[in-house]
């Protein structure tokens, strides 16, 4: 999967459908030559990326919120594994998710920052 990332990880649009279809196939044939067991199909091995994109996105966001318990160390009921961290490597910013600079710390942050008001002519 990682030498398929730049098509992976971007966009779909009817351009880039057929490029990302013959990826896919490609990876199925590399994931079926190496399987130990039965062969899949090619909508199974999506659905199975998918749900391993979507445990990754969910165990990320819950280290998210053990942060803000924790005071900003790192939570300790948390276990990853391999896997996740080269899922979460593999998809980027889109894993970890975005700051929020309004959540909690929200009233320092507007403490700190330099509003220009307008006023109507």
């Amino acid at each position: 999967m990682c030498k398929y990332k730049h098509v992976f990880n971007s966009r779909t649009d009817s351009a880039s459908k057929l490029t990302k279809t013959q990826m896919w196939e490609r990876v199925l044939n590399e994931f079926n030559a190496e399987a130990r067991g039965s062969a899949r199909n090619l909508k199974s091995l999506q659905v199975f990326w998918k749900n391993i994109k979507r445990r990754t996105k969910d165990v990320e966001g819950e280290i998210r919120r053990q942060r803000y318990v924790t005071g900003g160390r790192p939570p300790v009921s948390i276990r990853v594994d391999r896997i996740h961290e080269e899922v979460r490597d593999f998809m980027g910013p889109a894993a970890e998710g975005m700051d929020n600079p309004f959540d909690s710390d929200g009233q320092n942050l507007l403490s700190n920052t330099y509003f220009i008001t307008f006023n109507a002519l």
